[in-house]
């Protein structure tokens, strides 16, 4: 589709070269949380819970075992099975994560239990699982990932509207990047809400939140001092949403200056600027469409002329229409 040799919009810009690309928003929000998704501890944490649900999906007995305790706890629960997450949509986890979430202490019983009975499989032993999702690092990672893909799955949706252009996609990707951001800018209070769900998880099952063991000279993860919740919101909750708000930035918002400006061309945008904001805008459409904008001054001019002519034709309208309101009174 964008290859620059054969693709679709090479093909186009070939036979049209003013024509703008840019690539499908709600695939750029897939590549932007996929991208982000690869920070070690994040990675680890949806490879662990990939390796549990294809455990429970693919084993007749695991799967059975964790549906009675699902009906044990939920007996109207009509979702018995553990969701597989999506291999090419990532803002379709949410549901897959909310729903490990949910299940997460009676999935860490049935892999007890399966690891009791020694269970055989060509997946991941149930040792080896249970040790990797009862950690510190898997259960924190879990908890921030929840409410950013629930954030994700909120603008996927809007991207996905056929009334949707390209001005609401930007506006959506700036609302994201906001939210984002203002998690970023608190992020001592808004982690402090996750860690007192993890504190919740951990109590439940009798797990012990610590950090990792500190060396004095450590190449292989973060290294941080200080309290566990101030560990993790410095090497998994900082980093990650940093990440994420520079991959917004980069595969959205650099179109917002170029999008503002043919905005600024349209008559209920145009009638409200000034003369200096237009310049700015011509400035802009030139270095992009500099074949078409050959003189910026006679832009400039001829749109000073429009507006004043627009100004006296609505006022005359307005006369008109007062003095029809004067004679039916």
């Amino acid at each position: 589709m964008s290859g620059h040799v054969k693709g679709c919009a090479s093909v186009i810009q070939n036979l049209y070269p003013a024509a703008l690309y840019v690539h499908c928003t709600n695939h750029s929000l897939n590549l932007a949380i996929a991208t982000t998704c690869k920070i070690p501890a994040i990675r680890n944490c949806i490879g662990s819970m990939k390796e549990t649900v294809n455990l429970f999906r693919m084993s007749t007995k695991a799967d059975t075992l964790l549906k009675n305790l699902i009906l044990e706890s939920f007996p109207n629960s009509k979702q018995v099975r553990l969701l597989k997450f999506c291999e090419t949509r990532w803002v379709e986890h949410l549901e897959s994560l909310s729903l490990f979430n949910d299940l997460f202490p009676l999935i860490c019983t049935a892999l007890e239990e399966l690891d009791t009975e020694n269970l055989r499989s060509d997946l991941s032993k149930p040792h080896a699982l249970l040790t990797a999702i009862q950690s510190p690092q898997f259960v924190i990672a879990m908890a921030i990932l929840k409410p950013i893909f629930a954030l994700s799955k909120h603008i996927s949706l809007c991207l996905q509207q056929i009334d949707c252009d390209l001005s609401s996609c930007v506006a959506y990707a700036n609302n994201l990047y906001a939210e984002i951001s203002e998690m970023r800018k608190d992020s001592e209070q808004s982690f402090k809400l996750i860690f007192e769900s993890v504190k919740t998880i951990a109590a439940e099952l009798d797990l012990e939140i610590k950090i990792p063991r500190l060396a004095k000279r450590q190449t292989n993860r973060d290294n941080y001092e200080g309290e566990p919740e101030e560990y993790y919101r410095r090497s998994i909750y900082i980093p990650f949403l940093d990440h994420f708000l520079d991959q917004i930035n980069e595969r959205f918002l650099k179109h917002r200056e170029l999008l503002s400006k043919i905005e600024n061309i349209l008559p209920n945008k145009c009638i409200n600027l000034d003369v200096i904001e237009m310049q700015e805008t011509v400035r802009v459409l030139e270095k992009q469409w500099s074949a078409d904008v050959e003189d910026p001054d006679d832009f400039v001019s001829e749109f000073r002329m429009w507006k004043r002519n627009w100004l006296n034709q609505t006022k005359r309208s307005k006369t008109f229409l007062d003095a029809l309101n004067c004679c039916d009174a």
